[in-house]
């Protein structure tokens, strides 16, 4: 019992002790250490901040894009000249906007401003905000911290993409025989230009660091068409590479030569869907983090290219139809696998991050083509007609995507968002121009099987949106 009472003694002595070296305004408070402020939180005492970052803790709504609007923060509205008379009596009365700056008060009676309480701002003080002011609006926000772990729930982009190109090569059309090169392949490439599209993204935490995403990119569609007229013009001088430009055989064949003109289209459409778990960690001072995934990948690339040839119309015995040749080659492109990839984030400062990432995936391209050829000097008689041939072949290969995003958070839900992607797939089958078929279709012979010309496809191109975080 004796050492129970001097124990007792001697912790009432330490709590003493505490009480009478602790200051005045931590008694009842607690500190609060943190990497951008230092402060004594007590509902009885003022806040007290260090001297590192004065601005890190203040009111919702004084920091981010609002914080422009309160250029005297750290005054009150009693110190600041003609405020209180512009918050709460000026501004008062009994309409709508009159009530919002009084505070509420119908009768302009009201604590001041709806957007600094009377702290004094550009607003209620019937000024336009400075220069320096619009540039802090400027600034990112902040709130999260530097080591914030990347998230996101939901994002949309707009993209604008271009893509490589397969299909035929060199010279299309000639004026006269062997002459002249009048049209070429390469007039009609599609993917040259960047065409407008969408990339749609959604999150969902799916345990500790963890979450499944879900991302859609596509709606892009390219086309570009060119066409060549005879010289002089009306006359049948242009020759095909069908023929060899005339010379096999010698003068051409009677739909696809001595046309006075001929035209090259192609199209060609993306589309890109992809399901993923992804898990991420963070480096042990925050300013690096990391994440890996694994997933399902689908892409659809849609090719077509048409070649058409018109003649005189001289192809019956009333001279009434003209001759004519087209040959259109569909192509769909179907690569789906599974895939895996990895990404880094350099949190830069609080509200900035810029990040990379590669995916990797080995899919099956099921590729479904349809040709279509017709004519109208297709036997001695001149009879009209037309093919149509179908076909589907499978073929392993291997896709890859690179990303680079740059990541400007503007509040605690809202952030801007910027990428590069690089997406490339090998075996990939493009509309073409096949000569063998299109020379059996005009010369009455047994139409071979078009061959499937496959090249590597990139798809490349910035995105530009928000992302969106409860």
């Amino acid at each position: 019992m004796q050492r129970l009472f001097l124990a007792n003694r001697c912790l009432c002595a330490v709590v003493a002790l505490i009480i009478l070296i602790a200051p005045a305004s931590s008694v009842m408070g607690q500190y609060v250490d943190h990497a951008g402020f230092t402060y004594y939180e007590d509902g009885s005492a003022t806040q007290e901040f260090g001297p590192n970052s004065p601005f890190d803790l203040m009111q919702v709504g004084h920091d981010g894009i609002l914080r422009p609007l309160f250029p005297n923060h750290d005054q009150t509205c009693e110190q600041v000249e003609n405020c209180e008379e512009e918050c709460g009596n000026h501004r008062g009365g009994t309409g709508l906007l009159g009530t919002l700056f009084a505070g509420g008060n119908p009768n302009g009676s009201g604590i001041g401003c709806l957007f600094c309480g009377g702290d004094g701002c550009g607003v209620c003080m019937n000024r336009l905000i400075t220069l320096p002011e619009l540039f802090e609006a400027l600034r990112p926000y902040r709130g999260a911290g530097l080591s914030a772990m990347r998230w996101y729930d939901a994002s949309v982009e707009a993209t604008f993409l271009s893509h490589s190109q397969g299909g035929p090569q060199g010279v299309a059309t000639t004026n006269g025989i062997a002459g002249i090169p009048a049209l070429s392949f390469g007039e009609a490439e599609t993917g040259d230009s960047l065409k407008g599209g969408i990339r749609l993204s959604a999150a969902v935490m799916f345990g500790p660091g963890g979450n499944m995403e879900v991302t859609y990119m596509g709606g892009n569609e390219w086309d570009q068409t060119a066409s060549a007229e005879s010289d002089p013009v009306g006359t049948a001088t242009l020759y095909s590479l069908i023929s060899n430009f005339g010379t096999s055989p010698n003068g051409g064949f009677d739909d696809t030569d001595r046309s006075v003109s001929q035209t090259i289209r192609g199209e060609s459409k993306f589309h890109s869907g992809e399901w993923n778990y992804r898990r991420r960690s963070v480096g042990q001072y925050g300013r690096f983090q990391s994440s890996w995934l694994v997933g399902l990948r689908y892409v659809r690339f849609d090719s077509t290219f048409n070649y058409s040839a018109m003649g005189l119309p001289n192809n019956t015995i009333s001279s009434s139809l003209p001759r004519y040749f087209s040959s259109s080659d569909k192509v769909k492109n179907n690569l789906f696998g599974p895939q895996a990839g990895v990404d880094l984030w350099w949190n830069l400062r609080p509200g900035i991050n810029l990040g990379v990432g590669v995916k990797g995936a080995w899919v099956q391209n099921d590729s479904k083509r349809q040709t279509i050829m017709t004519g109208n000097s297709l036997s001695g008689f001149a009879t009209p007609g037309s093919v149509i041939l179908e076909e589907t072949r499978r073929k392993g290969t291997v896709l890859g995507e690179l990303e680079a995003t740059a990541i400007y958070r503007i509040s605690h839900s809202w952030s801007a968002k910027a990428s590069y992607h690089l997406l490339a797939a090998d075996d990939v089958v493009f509309g073409n121009v096949d000569v063998p078929a299109a020379r059996d279709f005009v010369s009455g012979s047994t139409i071979r099987e078009p061959a499937f010309a496959r090249d590597s496809l990139v798809v490349q191109g910035a995105t530009i949106g928000a992302e969106y975080m409860w």
